[in-house]
């Protein structure tokens, strides 16, 4: 079976992606999620198999790039740290007090009510909204 779909989140070995065709999220098992970026387009080629869980989920024999996301300068946001988990943080956007949810490599070092400066590529929209963090500096 083929899937076209929309890279959601990328882990090692896992990729969430959007179903182009049902807009459905999918868990896709992936030995090489390295060379993949969220926002790329693929064609995933599977079994067929696919479980009944939410999100449902796949393992991809093949996975091949169709289309990457246009560059995009980064953009830059001071906000204040509401939560801290050791991936990610929860904040307040100073400029308009949107709560978000910030993804980055490590966020262990920004405690709650400190204020930080992300740079990042976009809101993601959900709930919370979503940023991936290129990078993260603690204003002092």
């Amino acid at each position: 079976m083929i899937m076209n779909a929309t890279i959601i989140d990328i882990s090692p070995q896992v990729l969430t992606v959007r179903n182009q065709a049902n807009h459905e999220e999918v868990i896709v098992r992936y030995r090489n999620t390295r060379r993949f970026v969220v926002g790329d387009r693929i064609r995933i080629t599977y079994s067929g198999i696919m479980t009944m869980s939410f999100p449902p989920q796949i393992t991809a024999n093949n996975i091949q790039l169709i289309a990457s996301p246009p560059i995009i300068a980064p953009r830059e946001m001071r906000a204040q740290v509401l939560r801290r988990e050791s991936n990610f943080l929860i904040v307040r956007n100073n400029l308009n007090g949107q709560i978000l949810r910030v993804d980055s490599g490590d966020a262990r070092f920004f405690c709650p009510g400190r204020q930080v400066v992300i740079r990042h590529t976009g809101v993601i929209p959900g709930i919370p909204p979503r940023v991936n963090a290129l990078e993260l500096t603690p204003i002092c």
